[in-house]
């Protein structure tokens, strides 16, 4: 993002906007701070680019990227959490994980290790909500799927094959 906002500043001289892009920067890494979540960060970041370069304002300038909507931050957390993006239980790399202070990519260990007798490990933030992972759902093939909500009626019969429409004419 450095390099856009120096290729906008110098290159195109549009300084108002490389500076409003500059506070939407701090703002991502703010919010990342904040949450102690990359996803919920990229996600606001991915969810201003959108706005700012998808819509176009009928005055034919780019909206202000610094100003941070009212809500946005937590309804990105409530959707993240919702989709299960928030768990880091699965990532090896995590503080606290089996490989923690190793390289991803290498696998090769590139932070000492802590000369504490006990480590906790964290998990962050997203650990109050139900896991949804343990409950395994059972598959019914019968002709009517897994759907038992209010409007189920296990009785119903499907409509005879000489029906036209939905149902309502007759062929004769």
């Amino acid at each position: 993002m450095e390099n856009f906002i120096a290729t906008l500043r110098d290159d195109y001289n549009f300084p108002g906007f490389a500076d409003a892009m500059e506070v939407h920067r701090k703002n991502v890494y703010r919010i990342f701070r904040e949450q102690r979540s990359w996803v919920i960060a990229f996600k606001y970041d991915l969810t201003i680019w959108k706005a700012v370069f998808a819509v176009r304002n009928p005055d034919k300038h780019v909206p202000n990227p610094s100003l941070e909507p009212v809500g946005l931050v937590n309804e990105i957390f409530y959707n993240a959490r919702a989709q299960e993006d928030l768990n880091t239980d699965d990532n090896p790399y995590r503080k606290g994980g089996p490989k923690n202070g190793r390289n991803p990519y290498s696998d090769i260990l590139t932070d000492p290790p802590t000369t504490l007798t006990f480590t906790r490990p964290v998990t962050g933030p997203t650990r109050h909500y139900i896991e949804r992972k343990d409950k395994t759902q059972v598959k019914n093939n019968g002709p009517y799927g897994n759907y038992k909500g209010k409007n189920f009626n296990p009785n119903h019969q499907k409509p005879s094959t000489d029906n036209k429409g939905k149902g309502k004419e007759k062929e004769t």
